[in-house]
């Protein structure tokens, strides 16, 4: 099963990236294949609907989406939740 993280990032340490990176090897301990949304190369040239059209295409291929603790504060990630809610996704928590 193909697994999409998906948590907070603006206004966190280093944009959160302990946290994606611990759940990414937890999911992957668990035997998940994995998508840590942290490793794409965004840049500040991209708007957030070019981001949105990339993560959703990459949310499409997965089948489960994984939310990190506080992503109901994050308005990313709670777009992300609602683009899998539609899409059917399936969800896993800790």
């Amino acid at each position: 099963m193909r697994v999409y993280i998906s948590g907070p990032c603006r206004n966190k340490p280093n944009r959160n990236e302990a946290a994606f990176s611990y759940a990414e090897q937890m999911l992957r301990n668990l035997g998940y294949d994995v998508f840590n949304p942290r490793k794409l190369p965004f840049t500040d040239t991209w708007t957030r609907e070019q981001k949105d059209h990339v993560e959703f295409a990459i949310i499409d291929m997965c089948d489960a989406m994984y939310m990190l603790e506080g992503w109901e504060q994050a308005d990313g990630a709670v777009h992300e939740h609602d683009y899998a809610v539609s899409a059917g996704k399936q969800f896993i928590s800790e």
